[in-house]
């Protein structure tokens, strides 16, 4: 989950603004592994979140992610 902040009125509120599920425990700890590898992308990442959306943000992951496979080929 990405959650941003936005100043209320009184206080600062925060809100979700993506979110995943996985259907198992071992693909959502490989998605957590890759994502933390590359923390010092989580603020531009949020931005996009904020500014475009939450499918703008999982298009861009899904690309990131695809983009660092390994072929597999020998």
């Amino acid at each position: 989950m990405l959650a941003g902040t936005g100043l209320g009125p009184n206080i600062p509120l925060t809100r979700v603004l993506w979110s995943i599920t996985f259907s198992d425990d071992y693909a959502r700890d490989r998605m957590l592994f890759w994502l933390h590898e590359r923390i010092d992308r989580w603020p531009d990442w949020g931005e996009l979140a904020y500014r475009q959306g939450a499918r703008a943000l999982s298009e861009r992951l899904m690309q990131l992610a695809f983009a660092d496979r390994e072929t597999g080929s020998d």
